[in-house]
């Protein structure tokens, strides 16, 4: 979630939730356990992976849904047990680099 003046378009807070309920087992993947090779009926996701995601909002960058963007970070899908989203690629970089101009 991400408040901002409308006028001047500056952030003023931000925050971030966390789906927190059986569907979901997050994890960090810095214990070293193996969370791949759980056979469990909830979906197993990265903290890491989904909180780079969100940070992107926070930059205003919006979802992307077309398939050949499905290695970029600001795809709006996660697979499941997905460890590459965890920093922004040349996609997520170019839309930064447009939403705010070097100079």
């Amino acid at each position: 979630m991400v408040w901002y003046y409308t006028l001047t378009q500056e952030i003023v807070e931000i925050d971030m939730a966390f789906n927190i309920n059986a569907k979901f087992n997050w994890h960090d993947n810095t214990t070293g356990e193996d969370w791949t090779a759980r056979n469990t009926a909830a979906y197993d996701v990265d903290v890491q992976n989904i909180a780079t995601h969100e940070a992107g909002h926070w930059l205003m960058l919006g979802d992307m849904y077309n398939k050949p963007a499905g290695e970029q970070t600001m795809f709006g899908i996660s697979a499941e047990f997905d460890l590459q989203k965890r920093s922004l690629e040349s996609g997520d970089k170019a839309g930064i680099e447009e939403i705010y101009p070097a100079g």
